[in-house]
């Protein structure tokens, strides 16, 4: 283990920015907020000095869809997907007045213009639901889809332009699970299991779409584990349920586990290693093998990093980037929208919300 952490231990990036200064910067005013006289009051009688983050200078665009929108990760090319049933006109077979989310690739060019819409289908057909949960630079999307009309059976699936949506095999001839995330070497993670949670399982996509057997990693020394996002050296991040309740974020790296300190979950990894997601007191964060755990701000989630460094999530129940050493809020017309994923271009994707009606959002660096 110790030759692992040796191995994940990496020169930091020259302008590595460091989130703990504008945290720092707020406690000294608050502090020195209240030096000078003493009007025989107290420092704290006009409340507490709140400092509002500055908005990123990025411009919203609302995907086109219906109202179950939510944009789950983007490519450097421009391509996103998530899911949405705003494109289909059959109903679900288990409601009458609405169609189906199904996984959906929408391509946009530089300037956040939607160019294409696809709907990726389901493997259960119109009356099904499907959701797409990475896409690589390739253009390869992985997620999963209902195995039929009424079907409680969730299987994982690879879509590709030339083959389509196909099935990704599960060990032992599993009838649940789903994938995750997919690199851009085609290596795929995802479960064994339900919701989003069992044994963690690998794929390998080639070129032509052959996909390997799969490789299953086990529930990582817990009662199930949850695989989230895999990068590029192939190493994936998740959280691990040690019972019902209690879950670890973990680093998966050449076979081995290191367990994120005082984290419930990591949501991703870009190609260095460093990591983001939650921990166990609600906070975002992002760890780096040099430095541990860094606390972004007093409460929310980080969702993704990209190869620069940016973190996107929530905090305060706004969308936010962190970037350039500072929290900055994205521009929404309210609370509750949610950024979820950035590519290398600084393009951010993610919703207008969790429950619905919601719309599918791309916020674009001006």
């Amino acid at each position: 283990m110790r030759s692992l952490i040796r191995e994940l231990i990496r020169r930091p990036r020259a302008n590595a920015p460091s989130y703990r200064l504008p945290l720092l910067a707020s406690a000294v005013v608050s502090l020195l907020s209240g030096c000078g006289e003493d009007s025989g009051s107290g420092p704290t009688d006009n409340g507490p000095i709140d400092i509002e983050p500055p908005t990123a200078d990025y411009r919203m665009v609302e995907l086109p869809g219906g109202t179950q929108g939510v944009a789950h990760d983007i490519n450097d090319q421009g391509q996103i997907v998530g899911q949405d049933n705003g494109l289909g006109v059959i109903p679900c077979a288990a409601s009458t007045t609405e169609s189906c989310a199904h996984a959906v690739l929408w391509t946009v060019n530089e300037e956040g213009q939607v160019i294409d819409t696809k709907d990726l289908g389901a493997v259960g057909g119109d009356e099904s639901f499907s959701l797409a949960s990475g896409i690589n630079n390739l253009g390869q999307v992985v997620g999963w889809t209902f195995f039929g009309v009424n079907s409680n059976f969730t299987r994982p699936f690879v879509w590709t332009a030339d083959s389509g949506m196909e099935l990704l095999d599960l060990p032992m001839g599993g009838f649940n699970g789903d994938a995750q995330a997919i690199n851009d070497d085609g290596q795929v993670v995802g479960v064994d299991g339900n919701l989003d949670c069992g044994s963690a399982v690998v794929w390998n996509v080639a070129l032509d779409g052959t996909v390997s057997d799969p490789q299953d990693i086990g529930t990582l020394g817990g009662e199930f584990a949850c695989p989230s996002a895999i990068n590029r050296p192939g190493n994936f991040v998740g959280r691990v349920f040690q019972d019902a309740q209690t879950s670890d974020g973990f680093l998966w790296a050449a076979g081995n586990v290191v367990t994120i300190p005082d984290a419930s979950e990591v949501n991703d990894s870009n190609d260095e290693d460093e990591l983001v997601g939650r921990t166990k007191s609600d906070e975002p964060f992002l760890w780096r093998a040099e430095t541990g755990v860094q606390l972004l701000a007093d409460g929310g989630r980080a969702w993704d990093i990209n190869n620069r460094g940016q973190v996107v999530g929530t905090s305060g129940s706004r969308a936010v980037i962190w970037q350039d050493g500072e929290m900055q809020v994205l521009p929404a017309p309210a609370l509750g929208f949610i950024a979820r994923a950035i590519n290398d271009e600084g393009m951010i994707v993610g919703s207008s919300g969790s429950v619905e009606p919601r719309t599918a959002i791309l916020w674009v660096p001006n």
